[in-house]
């Protein structure tokens, strides 16, 4: 159970961070605005997951020892890069529309 549990974190958290990070490229290098609405919502998403992913292997971090503790410290990592992302996409939203109003 802990293996599929480790397997859909994996990825579930890959696809989040591989679709914000590709659409939020197309958006702001390139002013592709494909799927906006989607990725906002799954900026939320990777957010939530992310936190959820942090504190689920968070007590193992504490506590665990061996194998458990490095694979919990990898876990984490994702859990960090995914909020991360999320993030990400909302600052580079708020910094495109605070420019927009210093342009005009």
């Amino acid at each position: 159970m802990e293996l599929v549990r480790n397997s859909l974190e994996i990825i579930i958290g890959l696809t989040l961070t591989g679709f914000i990070t590709k659409n939020s490229i197309q958006d702001f290098f390139f002013n592709q605005r494909n799927h906006r609405w989607l990725t906002w919502t799954l900026s939320s998403v990777a957010i939530a997951f992310g936190i959820y992913v942090c504190l689920s292997n968070s007590i193992i971090l504490q506590f665990g020892t061996g194998v458990d503790l490095m694979i919990s410290q990898w876990f984490f990592i994702l859990g960090a890069v995914t909020i991360f992302t999320g993030f990400s996409y909302y600052i580079g939203n708020i910094y495109r529309f605070f420019k927009m109003q210093i342009i005009r």
